[in-house]
């Protein structure tokens, strides 16, 4: 015996095949943002792990500064309580052997350029400063005292700080102002090396 299909059983599953559709359409929408963000914010996460292998690079310098004296009177970002150069800070990092020229680059860029533009502000730091004292920036964090954030070097807006205890956080672009969150200046009040 043949089955027989009324008219309305068909209608009835094209009906549902259309609410499926639409409902397959709206949760892609709804993830859309969540889909695109994740490259941007595996950035901000990149961009914190180069600032901790920096931190790394130049605490075994101001290690070896303090136990055998080479290179000599170094503290952190600082010599004799003076802040470095940027020059001379990286420079100490590749000709004593803790960063090749090329892995300095590489940390110092941003992950989404193939461009060697420099994406990190290093402060000066000395002994003298606490854990909390902020020792890397991206550059688009101007300061505590700016109420926004400068041009982003990523897609989307945000911002990473690193201290010089060896933690650092990615931030939101309202947090810019957060200091109990972001930290202090230190001695030297949040000066940059030149």
């Amino acid at each position: 015996m043949k089955a027989l299909h009324k008219p309305g059983d068909m209608a009835f599953a094209f009906r549902e095949l259309l609410v499926v559709v639409f409902l397959i359409g709206v949760l892609l929408f709804l993830a859309t943002p969540a889909i695109t963000d994740r490259p941007t914010s595996g950035q901000l996460t990149q961009v914190l792990s180069n600032m901790k292998q920096l931190h790394l690079a130049t605490q075994q310098m101001t290690l070896d500064s303090e136990t055998a004296n080479t290179p000599p009177n170094i503290r952190w970002t600082c010599t004799n309580g003076q802040p470095l150069k940027f020059a001379t800070w990286t420079n100490l990092l590749v000709s004593s052997s803790y960063l090749t020229e090329k892995d300095l680059a590489q940390l110092l860029k941003s992950p989404q350029s193939n461009k060697s533009t420099n994406v990190v502000t290093v402060y000066a730091v000395g002994d003298f400063d606490p854990a909390e004292t902020v020792l890397f920036a991206t550059k688009n964090w101007l300061g505590p005292h700016a109420t926004n954030l400068g041009n982003s070097p990523f897609r989307t807006p945000g911002f990473v700080v690193f201290r010089k205890g060896g933690d650092g956080m990615i931030l939101q672009p309202r947090q810019c102002q957060r200091m109990e969150i972001i930290g202090t200046g230190g001695k030297y009040n949040f000066l940059p090396l030149q």
